[in-house]
């Protein structure tokens, strides 16, 4: 009988040596930390048109690698205006943690401050032979606001530039005839752009807003406001209406 009780306490000592090693594996591997969530930059601002996503200004890291990432309300998180958006990160033994993120989304056609007091961001819309072209972009308040008036205006383009003149600095100058070469860094709202071919064959005339924003008229025959650099046709040139300092 003794034989029979040697290997059975020898089984049992190993039984019960494997069972605390397990123990203390498992202690050892019990996962209780929670993945790091790192913001890198808690100060966003975008348009609500804006292809964006919030996961590129986040940084986590968890011990053991494994976890998912939830936006709370994501929906909800890009509707226009300001707002705290929740990132959560919970891994696979279900430790979860948070950090928020501070954004401001502006509504396509709202106007907002970008450089100072008189200078505004504005995002502009139209379609161009069915399809939508945008147009992002600031420019002087006053001159802006002016040129919304001669959104979709028709004529020639140089009709366009003299209406916008004649409300801006009053009657009595010439777009076509009246103005000198100054150069972009001297252009200020109210100068004139000329193009030597404005993508079409032939000249073509644009007024300047400011900020690289021009009103630009007889586009598909229609008139916008859209950049000073054109999608084709030649470099603008800036002019300077005579009695203008």
């Amino acid at each position: 009988m003794k034989k029979i009780y040697i290997p059975v306490i020898l089984l049992l000592i190993i039984a019960v040596g494997c069972a605390f090693n397990y123990n203390d594996y498992v202690e050892a591997h019990t996962d209780r930390e929670a993945p790091v969530i790192n913001i890198l930059n808690n100060d966003l601002t975008f348009y609500e048109s804006d292809d964006f996503n919030y996961l590129d200004y986040v940084e986590i890291t968890d011990n053991f690698g494994n976890y998912k990432v939830n936006i709370i309300n994501e929906e909800e998180s890009r509707l226009p205006g300001e707002r705290t958006i929740e990132i959560e990160a919970i891994d696979d033994s279900g430790n979860k943690s948070s950090e928020f993120i501070n954004v401001n989304i502006i509504a396509d056609n709202d106007w907002h401050e970008y450089v100072n007091d008189n200078t505004y961001n504005y995002i502009y819309r139209r379609y161009e032979n069915d399809n939508l072209v945008e147009t992002k972009g600031y420019a002087d308040k006053d001159a802006f606001h002016l040129a919304e008036n001669f959104i979709g205006m028709k004529g020639s383009c140089n009709e366009v530039a003299q209406a916008f003149i004649d409300a801006y600095f009053g009657e009595g100058y010439n777009v076509l005839l009246g103005t000198y070469p100054i150069t972009l860094e001297e252009a200020k709202p109210g100068d004139i752009i000329f193009y030597t071919n404005g993508g079409i064959g032939q000249q073509h005339y644009a007024t300047y807003l400011g900020g690289f924003s021009a009103l630009q008229g007889n586009i598909n025959g229609t008139t916008f406001i859209g950049c000073v650099y054109m999608n084709r046709g030649s470099a603008p040139q800036f002019r300077r209406l005579v009695g203008i300092e």
